[in-house]
């Protein structure tokens, strides 16, 4: 694929429903120390050993013949605007953010609201997140709100809750390219 050869892996080779399925390739110019194995694209035994189920049309991995690729729920993501206008979500009350004001990131034309995957916080290394998600506005419940802090971070918004403890809107890595993730995240204290 791409000039390269990568592989459909398995997030973090986690069998189980809704986790994410993406296309991997190891950096070529990665430096091992001479104890360990050199990871390979093409490694056997994990998430990335597949089935292909012609009975029904549908591919499985080979570990979790009960679980088959599927279309995933909807997070937030960098989209370019000119590439992908049919991505873009345009927020009807970003004057409220701008004052100041807590409120939910909603684009009725779409009829979409920004929520939470789930409620409770995961950790990677130093940083606290929770995953995006773009709900129906008919899952009202689902919707979360966000302040503006700074004229600079987005920060999910909870009443009674420290500003210490807020998640802010981050790009996956700080990598700004289309498609990639944002989501919730913090450290373990709130700088400003």
């Amino acid at each position: 694929l791409f000039g390269g050869e990568f592989a459909l892996d398995v997030n973090l080779w986690k069998m189980v429903k809704g986790n994410k399925v993406n296309f991997v390739q190891v950096d070529k110019d990665a430096k091992f120390k001479w104890w360990e194995k050199k990871q390979q694209t093409l490694q056997y035994g994990g998430g990335r050993d597949w089935v292909l189920n012609i009975h029904d049309g549908t591919i499985s991995p080979k570990n979790a013949p009960s679980l088959v690729l599927g279309r995933g729920v909807r997070t937030l993501a960098l989209i370019d605007i000119d590439q992908t206008p049919q991505g873009v979500l345009h927020f009807d009350n970003l004057n409220l953010l701008g004052m100041g004001e807590p409120a939910r990131l909603v684009d009725r034309n779409r009829g979409d609201v920004v929520g939470k995957m789930k409620q409770e916080e995961t950790n990677f290394r130093e940083w606290r997140y929770i995953e995006s998600r773009i709900f129906q506005e008919k899952e009202d419940e689902a919707a979360i709100q966000v302040k503006y802090i700074d004229k600079n971070y987005l920060a999910v918004y909870e009443e009674g809750q420290e500003e210490e403890k807020a998640l802010v809107l981050d790009v996956s890595f700080w990598e700004m390219i289309p498609y990639n993730t944002v989501n919730f995240v913090g450290g373990w204290v709130y700088e400003p």
